[in-house]
């Protein structure tokens, strides 16, 4: 059975309900590392793409000495995991 086949299967059966991403889930896939990336490869290749790239990059950013890793509160006040520039941004 091929994966869309289960999820249409459970849709229909009353036990799955998809739901609109939040605002939250929004502004991240906008704003973020990932989110950026994504949009610029679908304008690019004009494709749908479905790239993890944003968290090799961020490893080399830190590796490479430019970011550091820490943590920071979302909108929703969870703690969420990031990487902040070392350059000075003035």
């Amino acid at each position: 059975m091929k994966k869309s086949d289960f999820f249409n299967r459970l849709q229909e059966e009353g036990k799955l309900q998809l739901v609109p991403p939040s605002e939250e889930i929004m502004y991240y896939l906008k704003n973020s590392l990932e989110g950026i990336l994504k949009e610029k490869a679908k304008k690019e290749s004009k494709k749908i793409t479905d790239t993890k790239t944003a968290p090799h990059i961020a490893d080399l950013l830190i590796l490479a000495g430019l970011a550091e890793l820490g943590y920071t509160k979302s909108s929703g006040n969870g703690k969420i995991q990031g990487i902040r520039s070392k350059a000075d941004l003035k």
